[in-house]
């Protein structure tokens, strides 16, 4: 019987291997390995000769022929160590350098592509490797430095489940398979809605002043009391556990406010920003179209956005990228309750992807997709934050899109229309 997991489409996140994993060890004592999926338990990565056996397997996946590779996975393939059908053993920890570094000695690099990664099952850490899929044009992989009695040079195979010597039937094939002349990237990235008008937003210097003014205000001192005066609180019959009395002094409650909004600015930029994801201002939103009849894998767009722009996932992506600064609680010397901050951030959560930063330049990079004949795929929107400046003017955004079956990339420009009128933002507005 087959492993119970979705073989139809490649496993990237965590949470997917830890899946493959769960299947393993919950798979019958003769449950057979397959082309794309092979486990070992006791693996200690650290000796030489399992570290052999690893590139050997590496290598083995890397020369499947193409239509073998893709029946499962969408063609990756998987070794998973410290692993086996009825419980999981674990696996030596070592650092991704380190790994990259002595398997690099016995395997070219990129030939094939592989990546580790460690998940925890049961209390126990698991080592994955992940072996992307072979590809048209690609060479074929051979051993880079012998091993006992394996010379360099010597080619593997994947064989009903097993990592063997290539035959010279499987060295013609992969021969074709370097020969053949790989496909280019035929897809087109379109507006999702070729009706959306973007709004900038507008707030100022000012506005900034009001507010931080405000908060200078909200966090006052209050007047010290005078002596012998009465505490209605203790008219009352009040549990002690109610009234919690500010540990602070005066002076270091003084000193907590100026800290703050000495960054403060950062927290305004920060609730300016959430508000205008949170009411949808600007949504940049794309779609990937396939108008052939092949399925193209490991589709990434990467979108760069004007400099002047500032784009986000969500409202928690705005208060991870900014950092603000939180309030201190507002000090007293007894309260009933702990006081909620009036200028908490709104969360407005999406399923969006990342937002790659780099210096003053904005890249939105989606994550790899698997984008079959004919069809569209609707990316979720990312949110700008349009400066007023730009009302009434075109925004332009330029895109580069790459599959991880073929070669080369694609890349244009599209433009959105940004209303007339800027829209008046301000911290924490309904």
């Amino acid at each position: 019987m087959a492993l119970s997991i979705d073989t139809s489409r490649a496993l990237r996140t965590p949470s997917e291997l830890v899946a493959l994993v769960g299947a393993i060890r919950d798979a019958p004592a003769n449950e057979p390995e397959t082309d794309s999926v092979e486990w070992k338990s006791n693996w200690d990565i650290t000796d030489a000769a399992v570290r052999f056996e690893t590139a050997r397997h590496i290598l083995g996946f890397g020369n499947r022929t193409l239509f073998a590779a893709q029946q499962q996975f969408e063609g990756c393939a998987y070794l998973v160590t410290g692993a086996e059908p009825g419980g999981i053993v674990g696996a030596p920890t070592v650092d991704p350098a380190d790994l990259d570094n002595r398997l690099g000695k016995l395997i070219a690099p990129g030939q094939p592509r592989w990546s580790p990664t460690y998940v925890t099952v049961d209390g126990q850490q698991v080592l994955i490797f992940t072996i992307e899929s072979p590809r048209q044009g690609d060479p074929i992989f051979t051993l880079q430095k012998g091993f006992d009695k394996a010379p360099a040079g010597r080619i593997y195979v994947r064989r009903h489940g097993k990592t063997e010597e290539a035959s010279p039937v499987d060295i013609r094939a992969l021969e074709a398979r370097g020969q053949a002349v790989r496909p280019k990237v035929e897809l087109a990235v379109t507006r999702a809605d070729e009706t959306a008008i973007l709004r900038a937003a507008s707030f100022s210097g000012d506005d900034l002043k009001e507010w931080l003014q405000a908060e200078r205000q909200r966090l006052a001192l209050p007047p010290e009391p005078a002596p012998g005066s009465h505490n209605f609180l203790t008219s009352f019959s009040v549990p002690a556990s109610y009234l919690d009395r500010d540990p602070r002094s005066r002076d270091r409650y003084t000193q907590e406010v100026e800290a703050y909004l000495a960054r403060a600015k950062l927290r305004w930029l920060a609730m300016v920003a959430s508000e205008t994801v949170r009411h949808r201002l600007a949504p940049l939103a794309l779609q990937i179209v396939n108008p052939t009849d092949r399925n193209f894998t490991g589709v990434e767009l990467v979108v760069a956005l004007p400099d002047e722009q500032m784009a986000w996932t969500s409202t928690d992506d705005v208060e991870k990228t900014i950092a603000p600064p939180e309030p201190p609680e507002p000090w007293g010397e007894q309260r009933l309750y702990s006081r909620i901050s009036p200028v908490a951030i709104r969360r407005a959560l999406v399923d969006t992807d990342e937002v790659e930063r780099e210096g003053p330049r904005r890249r939105v990079r989606f994550s790899p997709r698997h984008v079959r004949p004919g069809e569209t795929v609707q990316l979720p929107p990312v949110f700008l934050t349009v400066p007023a400046a730009q009302a009434d003017h075109d925004l332009t955004v330029r895109w580069r899109l790459t599959s991880s079956g073929v070669d080369g990339w694609q890349e244009g420009e599209i433009a959105f229309d940004v209303a007339d009128e800027p829209v008046a933002v301000t911290a924490g507005n309904g």
